[in-house]
């Protein structure tokens, strides 16, 4: 068997933690855009849901106001 010496056990160290942290950073690459795209969603869903209630209220409003 051979001997690692200290110098190549440090950079096989340094290349593992190099991709565990470019691991990492690709996860939150893509964390960012799934929570981006979550905000979207809540967004338009909140536009819909106004919509809906002031369609629904102006209606009742004019329905009461022509009885």
């Amino acid at each position: 068997m051979q001997e690692i010496g200290i110098r190549e056990l440090l950079e096989q160290f340094n290349a593992r933690l190099t991709r565990v942290e470019n691991t990492i950073e690709d996860l939150r690459r893509e964390i960012r855009v799934e929570i981006n795209e979550l905000r979207r969603k809540i967004s338009t869903n909140f536009r819909w849901t106004i919509g809906i209630v002031l369609t629904m209220w102006v209606t009742l409003i004019i329905a009461i106001i022509l009885r």
